[in-house]
């Protein structure tokens, strides 16, 4: 009977609140009480008669809720970015808070004998982001929004970080590296993948020559047959130390025989053993994969680092890429940005896995999405890409030679020579696209052109077809600019040269005579009569 005056004390304040908790205030007191009991003790709100339920449905009007809530902007974490932390994870938040490399250097001279592994990890990540690009080495798109405060833009090739920060950037690794060696031992995956990363970024920037401690970071997950990764890896762990690792293979100055054997090396383990053996593929959302797909392009492809002296047996697996191609398509294709689509087209061109149409399809109809985020290179290596795979997609040519007419201003000389070679491969004739190229060459008094790229771009003319009297008078045009650089141009330079012009009847169109294509069929010569 305890139990049941507990609950006869309990009940009006489940009345009052206006709350009618038949079986949960049995089931809160843990009661084994008998039905009787229940029944005696909540008989108020089973009201059977008309006076009861009256009373019940006044009870429960005159305590209804009436608080009128107020809404407020509450920040969604502790702001350190300019006040001192006071304990461990304060100082964690504000290096991760940290606005510049200054702030970061501030963090560590103030607080230098508390930094633990954690405060080592999120340092090093703070200073590969806040090494930030050239502001002319960025363009931003602004006619798109991706939100509020966010606009996209796209990274130019060969992008270098800005002066000032160099150094900054350089000493601050350095005396991290002197301190952080202690901490090797007590990493997890979470914090291997963040350092890996980091230092990919780092290289690729210029930063530094490689990652001193790669052998222990490589350890610190492979120990054990890959336990940790076993029990704690998640998917941003493996896209990270994948994208990290191509980083330091390839990125920047290329890494020697022995680093880049260790890459290789790791990289096979773990997609081997972890994604493909043990299942964990399915911990992978589409970027993810993405990720993993391009580094593993950029590692094992035909134009890497180290190639032509990789054996076949150290050279991608077949099974790793189509269990990467089944991963995409499984988690959904058209979640991805055309940046993404891009750099999974160029990756399977470069392992020459052109088997998977139905990847490269499904990539192709996710490009008209989002057209207005294409950018040069995307443009670039997605055509290019086609090419080397012998893809045909018409909506998607479209797509790319409109987009590359609209941003041609946009494109380096070797992006639109090499963009070019692969319109004429494809043989593809879009009009907007040469319209505008024409336009844009004619225009200029003077047309300057390397010899190694004038061949791709008589090419590009020649394969579309376009022999209308403006196509050839560019062409024209740009074999007049080859002419005054004869003694740049390689034999082979030469020879490809007439070739284009002879298919393409320049001569017999009149934009070149045969006395002026002579320093082209006779380079030794004019080079000996110059002399």
């Amino acid at each position: 009977m305890k139990g049941a005056k507990l609950a006869a004390r309990l009940l009006p304040f489940h009345l009052n609140s206006g709350l009618y908790p038949v079986a949960s205030t049995a089931h809160l007191l843990g009661l084994n009480a008998s039905r009787n009991i229940i029944s005696e003790l909540l008989l108020p709100v089973q009201a059977t008669t008309a006076s009861q339920l009256t009373f019940v449905r006044g009870m429960a009007k005159r305590n209804k809720t009436t608080i009128e809530y107020i809404s407020m902007t509450e920040p969604q974490q502790d702001d350190y970015k300019n006040t001192d932390p006071a304990n461990f994870p304060q100082l964690l938040a504000a290096i991760r808070q940290s606005e510049n490399l200054d702030r970061v250097k501030d963090l560590m001279d103030k607080f230098a004998t508390r930094f633990d592994t954690p405060h080592y990890v999120a340092a090093i990540l703070a200073v590969a982001k806040r090494t930030h690009l050239r502001g002319t080495d960025i363009v931003q798109r602004e006619n798109v929004d991706w939100s509020e405060t966010t606009k996209p833009f796209w990274q130019r090739p060969n992008a270098r970080p800005r002066q000032n920060l160099v150094q900054k950037s350089k000493s601050l690794i350095a005396r991290i590296e002197e301190q952080f060696p202690p901490h090797l031992n007590n990493l997890y995956p979470r914090q291997v993948a963040h350092v890996i990363y980091s230092y990919g970024i780092l290289k690729r920037r210029g930063i530094v020559d490689g990652c001193p401690f790669l052998g222990d970071l490589i350890l610190a997950i492979s120990h054990d047959n890959f336990r940790s990764m076993d029990l704690n890896g998640i998917g941003a762990d493996y896209s990270q130390i994948f994208k990290g690792l191509a980083n330091l293979h390839a990125a920047g100055s290329p890494a020697d025989a022995d680093t880049r054997r260790l890459i290789e090396d790791v990289a096979h383990s773990l997609s081997d053993e972890m994604l493909l053996k043990r299942g964990h593929i399915r911990k992978l959302d589409a970027r993810e994969v993405q990720t993993i797909l391009w580094s593993y392009g950029r590692i094992f492809g035909k134009n890497s680092f180290g190639a032509s002296e990789r054996s076949a047996e150290n050279g991608a697996k077949k099974a790793v890429v189509d269990l990467l191609c089944d991963a995409m398509l499984s988690s959904g294709v058209t979640t991805l940005a055309p940046s993404a689509y891009a750099g999974a087209f160029w990756a399977l061109a470069q392992l020459n896995h052109a088997s998977r149409k139905d990847l490269l399809a499904a990539m192709a109809r996710g490009y008209s999405l989002q057209t207005t985020l294409l950018s040069p290179l995307d443009v670039n290596m997605t055509l290019c890409s086609c090419a080397e795979l012998n893809f045909r997609d018409e909506n998607l040519f479209h797509l790319c030679a409109a987009k590359a007419a609209e941003l041609l201003p946009e494109f380096t000389n070797t992006g639109l020579a090499y963009m070019m070679a692969a319109i004429g491969e494809l043989k593809y004739n879009h009009n907007g696209f040469f319209t505008a190229l024409n336009k844009s060459i004619l225009d200029e008094p003077v047309v300057e052109i390397d010899p190694d790229h004038a061949w791709r771009a008589l090419k590009c003319y020649r394969g579309a077809g376009r022999k209308d009297e403006q196509s050839l008078k560019v062409c024209g045009r740009l074999v007049e600019a080859v002419l005054r650089k004869v003694d740049e141009a390689s034999e082979s330079n030469c020879s490809m040269i007439l070739d284009e012009v002879v298919q393409l009847g320049l001569v017999e169109a009149g934009q070149v005579t045969d006395e002026q294509l002579g320093p082209l069929k006779n380079r030794q010569t004019w080079l000996q009569g110059k002399q």
